[in-house]
C-alpha cells in the first residue's frame, strides 16, 4: 500500500536526509513517522556497527575436586597434570575426593589419588609441625600423634615443643605406634635402638663430643618415660651417660637445653628408686624438684639405700632445702658408714676414708656459717654442685676423726646428743 506523505513528514526527511544516504532514507521516514524509534538505536549509533552489545555468554560454574579427580585419567596428558596442580592447590579440601578416587576402577586415577594423598599429607604433617614451632603460646592443640602423652609427661613450654617438633620429624612412625596401640611396643625395639649402643651410652674416654647427638638422647630418655621396649637397661645406660661430663656438657650446649632439662625432669619423675647417679643427674640439670623427692626417698626410714647415697642426698638437701635437710643430717650424726672407699687426695696426697656422719658434721657446721677446717676438717675442698667433695671430708685415723667430731658437737651445741 503506498504511503501518504504531508508537509510535516516532508521537513523531518528533509532532516534525515542530510545524515543518511539514499536507500535508508524511507525506512528512518517511516521510523520517525510511525513513532516506534525506541525500538531501534539512533542513526548516530548505528553507524558504527561495535556500538551494538553482543549477549554475555553464561559463566561456567567452578569445578569440584571430585570433576578433578575424574581428569587424573584423562586421555590428554595436560590434562592429567592440571587436574593434578589444582587438586594440590585445593590442599585439604581435595582429600575427600581423593580417598574416593583410590576406589575408583580406573587404574591411573586410583594411582594419582594415592600418590596425591601421601604428598598432602606429608605438607599438612610439615605445616602442623611449623605451626607448633613457631607458636609462642601453651595449651594450643596439634593434630600430630604423640603430643598429648608427650604434653602430659614432660610440659607443655616452648622449649618442650621445639623438642617435640624434631621428633615429630624424625620418630613419626614411632609416635604414632606409641600413640595407637602400646601393646605393640616391640617393635620400638629395632627401630630405636642405636647399632651401637655402647658408643652411644657410655660417653667413655675417646668418644668424640661432636658425635653426640641431643635429639637421639632425648628420644632415648622419653622412650624410658614410656615404658618402652628394654627400660631397664636404657635407664641403666642413660643414667651413667648422663652423668659423664663430656655428654653432659655436650647436652646443655645444645639449642634444645631447655627442652632438655625439662625431659631429664620427667626422667627422673619416673624413677621408683634412687641412688647417687640419679641425684648428680638432679643436681647437674638443676631439676631441684625431683632431686627433692628422690633424697626424701633415700632417707626415708623404710628404705635402704646406700652409704653413697644417703650422703649424696644429705647434700642435696642441705644445698635446695636446708631446713629440711637439717633434720636428716642430724639423724645421720648417728651413721657410722663409709660413704667413701679409702682414697688419696691430689693435694695432701694423704691417704683417707670418708663416712656418713663425716658428712652431716661439715654440712651442719656450714649451715651454721662455720668453716669446717676450723674445727679440724684440714683436707675439705668446696665442690660448685655439693657444697663440698664427699671424699675430701674424711679422715685418715678414727682417732682424728673422733677429736674432730668432738670439736664439731661444742661447736654446734650438741653436746647432749
Amino acid at each position: 500500500m503506498a504511503i501518504k506523505i504531508d508537509s510535516e513528514a516532508k521537513s523531518k526527511a528533509n532532516t534525515f536526509s542530510s545524515r543518511i544516504s539514499a536507500p535508508r532514507l524511507i525506512v528512518a521516514y517511516a521510523v520517525q513517522t510511525l513513532g516506534l524509534v525506541c525500538l531501534f538505536p539512533t542513526l548516530s549509533e548505528a553507524k558504527d556497527p561495535r556500538s551494538v552489545i553482543a549477549p554475555t555468554s553464561t559463566a561456567q560454574p567452578p569445578r569440584s575436586p571430585m570433576d578433578w579427580v575424574h581428569d587424573l585419567g584423562a586421555p590428554q596428558f595436560h590434562a592429567r597434570i592440571r587436574a593434578r596442580d589444582e587438586l594440590l592447590r585445593m590442599s585439604t579440601d581435595a582429600i575427600p575426593a581423593l580417598y574416593k578416587g583410590i576406589q575408583f576402577p580406573d587404574l591411573e586415577i586410583r594411582k594419582q589419588s594415592a600418590s596425591l594423598l601421601k604428598e598432602l599429607q606429608v605438607s599438612n604433617y610439615e605445616r602442623e609441625v611449623q605451626r607448633m614451632l613457631q607458636s609462642d603460646e601453651a595449651g594450643l592443640e596439634y593434630e600430630l600423634d604423640g603430643w598429648d602423652a608427650f604434653r602430659q609427661s614432660v610440659g607443655d613450654s616452648k622449649g618442650t615443643r621445639q623438642l617435640f617438633g624434631q621428633f615429630a620429624r624424625r620418630y613419626r612412625q614411632e609416635l604414632s605406634l606409641l600413640e595407637s596401640n602400646t601393646t605393640n611396643l616391640g617393635d620400638l625395639s629395632d627401630l630405636n635402638w642405636p647399632e651401637d649402643p655402647h658408643a652411644f651410652l657410655s660417653g667413655r674416654i675417646g668418644i668424640d663430643a661432636s658425635k653426640i647427638d641431643p635429639i637421639e638422647w632425648a628420644w632415648q630418655i622419653y622412650l624410658v618415660c614410656q615404658d618402652a621396649p628394654f627400660k631397664c637397661v636404657r635407664t641403666h645406660r642413660l643414667r651413667n651417660g648422663l652423668c659423664t661430663e663430656r655428654v653432659h656438657q655436650r647436652l646443655h650446649k645444645s639449642q634444645h637445653e631447655q627442652g632438655l632439662r625439662s625431659l631429664v625432669a620427667a626422667f627422673l619423675d619416673h624413677q621408683q628408686s634412687v641412688d647417687s647417679a640419679l641425684l648428680q643427674i638432679a643436681i647437674r640439670w638443676n631439676c631441684k624438684s625431683s632431686g627433692i623427692r628422690l633424697a626424701r626417698l633415700a632417707l626415708a626410714p623404710h628404705t635402704t639405700a646406700s652409704p653413697r647415697t644417703v650422703s649424696t642426698s644429705l647434700s642435696f638437701l642441705a644445698r635446695h632445702a636446708p631446713d629440711e635437710g637439717k633434720t636428716y643430717l642430724l639423724q645421720a650424726l648417728e651413721d657410722h658408714r663409709p660413704a667413701q672407699t679409702w682414697r688419696i687426695l691430689a693435694r695432701s696426697r694423704r691417704r683417707v676414708l670418708t663416712q656418713v656422719d663425716d658428712i652431716a658434721f661439715a654440712l651442719l657446721l656450714h649451715q651454721e656459717g662455720i668453716d669446717p677446717r676450723d674445727v679440724g676438717f684440714t683436707d675439705i675442698e668446696a665442690d660448685a654442685y655439693w657444697i663440698y667433695q664427699d671424699h675430701t671430708i674424711g679422715f685418715s685415723s678414727d682417732q682424728e676423726r673422733k677429736r674432730t667430731h668432738e670439736a664439731a658437737r661444742k661447736r654446734l651445741d650438741l653436746s647432749s646428743r
